[in-house]
């Protein structure tokens, strides 16, 4: 394992120790210290004489042929119940600045990043990154720009995620990366050919330093609301409008992607079929969906089938589940039903919280509060400058609030348990 980030005991213990010692505010992106002053509970407050932990290696893993070996990637892909708890208590010695910034998974626009957008992650410690846009083309630069994001938070190796789902949506083309069709032509095939497609694919992923790709998609549009659907069904990204077919698919595709060595993110929990409003560009609501529809069906069912690394949460509003709240604010949608009535107890990442319309009138810091108090993990950021408030946000209400800091520790054990399975880190006890 030469090339994991190894927390060991060792530094668990010297981490608490210096843990207990008042902390430093987190910077901003301008390099001046800022954010809430006052104290936390021990691991709430950063130290400059706190060690981190240390390479096995002497580089972080990189992108490029030499990991890209799926075989060896996809032994990985399972975190056991004991790593899953030493990645809890690595999660609890670690500062709260670092706790909260793995919370965040900010958007990456541009091939060659400039040092103002490495440094501003940098301290903001953010844990992973996904790539929006179409401008980074060809396998060749995308591992250039996930050997340069290697550089952000050292303390804890950083994850490159993607929306590579075909069709419409695939954000790395050009050489390196085929040509995907969109789902509603893979949802035809047999599932021992899609499986092996996605398994293909995902090796192109892996060989450019990617490894979380944030699919498959497993939303039932009704045939009748293909055309009007605007998030998925118009633009072809369901497998199909038969439940059966959407689980065999989704459950084909991420078993394929586990087998090129990646994490995999199926959405848009509880499912995005029923509305006709793209939360990109605005508030959506589903007056239909209940606990017992097929759109929750299929997350169901795909979860005892298949290790789904991660679930994305929609931005939408469930009238039937919670009238009250956007689902990825809702306890009664994340708690509740995913966590306790369907038993996932992996890592939830939100849809976009950055710039999309349908959270516009939340205020930023209270959209990462609000996940993470609802029992989200990570919130997907698009807009890399509302990064640093939302972390702030977090490390303040942590601060607080002793129940609100605990549900960080957890979410970010989540996340150390994810980087574990991908090989990223080994937590040790």
């Amino acid at each position: 394992m030469e090339r994991r980030h190894v927390i060991t005991a060792a530094a668990v213990g010297l981490v608490l120790g210096a843990c207990a010692k008042p902390g430093l505010a987190p910077a901003g992106p301008s390099g001046s210290t800022g954010g809430p002053s006052g104290g936390g509970s021990a691991g709430g407050g950063a130290s400059t004489s706190r060690p981190n932990p240390t390479w096995t290696g002497s580089t972080p893993p990189t992108a490029g042929p030499e990991s890209a070996d799926p075989e060896t990637a996809s032994a990985s892909a399972q975190t056991s119940p004991t790593q899953a708890s030493s990645c809890q208590q690595m999660a609890a010695a670690l500062s709260l600045e670092t706790r909260c910034g793995q919370l965040l998974m900010a958007g990456v626009t541009d091939p060659r990043p400039t040092a103002e957008y490495l440094q501003a992650m940098s301290k903001a410690r953010i844990g992973s990154v996904v790539v929006l846009g179409s401008r980074i083309r060809g396998r060749q630069a995308m591992s250039s720009l996930s050997n340069e994001l290697s550089s952000v938070n050292q303390e804890v190796p950083l994850v490159v995620a993607v929306d590579q789902e075909g069709g419409q949506v695939q954000r790395l083309v050009g050489a390196g990366f085929e040509s995907i069709p969109n789902a509603g032509v893979q949802g035809q095939w047999p599932a021992d050919r899609l499986t092996t497609q996605w398994q293909r694919w995902g090796a192109e992923l892996q060989r450019a330093g990617v490894l979380w790709n944030l699919a498959p998609v497993a939303d039932v549009v009704p045939p009748a609301k293909v055309s009007s659907n605007a998030p998925i069904g118009r633009l072809r990204r369901n497998f199909g409008t038969d439940p059966e077919r959407v689980t065999r698919a989704a459950t084909a595709a991420a078993r394929g992607m586990h087998k090129a060595g990646l994490a995999t993110g199926l959405k848009h929990f509880p499912g995005l079929g029923e509305v006709t409003t793209n939360t990109d560009f605005g508030e959506a609501a589903d007056t239909v969906t209940t606990e017992g529809s097929a759109q929750i069906s299929v997350f169901r069912d795909v979860f005892e089938q298949v290790n789904a690394g991660s679930v994305m949460v929609a931005s939408a509003v469930y009238t039937q589940l919670d009238p009250e709240h956007r689902a990825v604010f809702s306890r009664k949608i994340i708690s509740d039903l995913l966590r306790g009535r369907l038993g996932f107890d992996r890592v939830v990442i939100s849809d976009d919280l950055g710039a999309a319309e349908s959270v516009a009138t939340v205020p930023v810091g209270e959209r990462a509060t609000r996940f993470v108090d609802a029992g989200g993990d990570v919130v997907i950021c698009a807009d890399p400058g509302k990064v640093q408030t939302m972390v702030s946000a977090l490390v303040a209400k942590a601060r607080q609030d002793a129940a609100f800091e605990a549900k960080v520790t957890a979410a970010a054990g989540r996340v150390l348990a994810l980087k574990a399975s991908l090989g990223l880190i080994e937590c040790s006890a």
